[in-house]
């Protein structure tokens, strides 16, 4: 097998992902689409990186999310047209419900987050033991080793700093090749659309900067392995692995196909503006909550851009299976192509489920054991 990535390997947005992997939607209130599976699918591959690594690639934190309370009933003052309005938003997700959590007091969620101040109208938070944080270089290096490691009776492996203009192009050298591959896999994220026969599929750009902030050499600072928090508005604060935190994520709906993702330090991310206008977003609900972080200093920031998929009734679903139409390939003796594209933030929840199914799509050119629902639009549309 031959990647081709002109970033490297973890050079792309997956190598500055914050890492949070857990099954819940965005405000923690409903479940993923198939999250949990791909919980569990993502586990056992963080294992195997970490056994190629010699050491974890994760660390097991938890997830806290505050309880908002009922919504109240519509006013029946209210117009026709906005009490139906209202009914909608209060009526139950399509989704289905998070997994169970432990239910605990602001007392009981204080111990295991100290100075946790639950925002106003949250009398409670949910507590769910199994969310992980992700050292995403590390875990890509640990991957790539596992993989390497299954390597066998002639098969290869190999990564290719390479930067493809078109499918076109794609197929004019693999004819030249000496043995043309069976089939091309798109899981280029957002530079997918850099591709002009894929220009036309429905994902939409949105960078993220998360802040890396250092604690205080005195003074309070959050245990080590201090839960990770979502926090209402869809941000969060969790545990960087080394006794920091992140807190995230920005959006940037004017990003880029082929921007590149940045690391910065703490000079650089003290002097950059785009740094500045984050740290007025995130850390006042961020401190609101976790008083300790006014102690802590800006140590860092990551930067990246995701494709994100259209809305549905079930969720921002990712797009798996066979490209069809203008561009895919699909004239006889053609190498098939297929994509693998629109996890956005959802990455680490869905690469291995979705990548699992796509891989035995692929090597038996059967697409049957696909999920329908993530189905790519014929492209040229």
């Amino acid at each position: 097998m031959r990647v081709l990535d002109a970033a490297g390997l973890g050079g792309g947005a997956s190598g500055v992902a914050a890492g949070l992997l857990n099954p819940f939607a965005a405000r923690g209130d409903t479940a993923l689409w198939r999250g949990e599976e791909g919980v569990a699918a993502s586990s056992e591959l963080l294992q195997a990186a970490s056994l190629a690594l010699g050491r974890p690639v994760f660390v097991a934190c938890g997830v806290l999310h505050p309880q908002p309370p009922p919504r109240p009933p519509p006013p029946a003052g209210l117009s026709a047209r906005a009490q139906k309005r209202a009914r909608r938003a209060a009526s139950p997700s399509p989704l289905p419900p998070p997994p169970p959590r432990q239910l605990l007091s602001a007392a009981a969620a204080a111990a295991l987050l100290p100075g946790l101040a639950l925002p106003p109208g949250c009398p409670a938070a949910q507590f769910w033991p199994q969310g992980l944080m992700v050292d995403a270089p590390a875990y890509l290096e640990g991957l790539w080793l596992a993989c390497q490691a299954l390597c066998g009776d002639g098969t290869s492996l190999e990564i290719s700093r390479e930067r493809v203009a078109s499918l076109a192009a794609w197929r004019a050298d693999a004819a030249g090749r000496p043995s043309p591959p069976i089939a091309l896999v798109v899981c280029a994220g957002a530079a997918a659309l850099a591709l002009p026969e894929l220009r036309g599929l429905p994902l939409k750009l949105c960078g993220g900067l998360t802040l890396r902030l250092a604690p205080p050499a005195a003074g309070p600072a959050l245990p080590p392995r201090a839960p990770a928090l979502l926090l209402p508005g869809a941000s969060y604060v969790a545990p960087d692995g080394g006794g920091g935190v992140l807190v995230g994520a920005t959006k940037d709906w004017a990003a880029a196909c082929d921007a590149p993702p940045r690391r910065l330090g703490a000079a650089e991310a003290a002097a950059d503006a785009a740094c500045a206008a984050a740290a007025e977003q995130l850390l006042p609900s961020a401190r609101a909550a976790l008083p300790a972080l006014h102690g802590y200093a800006l140590a860092g920031a990551s930067w990246g851009v995701r494709a994100l998929p259209e809305r549905t009734p079930a969720g921002a679903l990712p797009l798996a299976g066979r490209l069809r139409g203008p561009g895919a390939g699909e004239e006889e003796g053609q190498p098939r192509a297929w994509a693998l594209l629109g996890l956005g933030a959802r990455g680490l929840v869905y690469h291995a489920l979705l990548g699992k199914e796509l891989a035995a799509a692929v090597l038996c050119d059967d697409e049957a054991a696909l999920s329908p629902e993530c189905a790519p639009p014929p492209l040229g549309l």
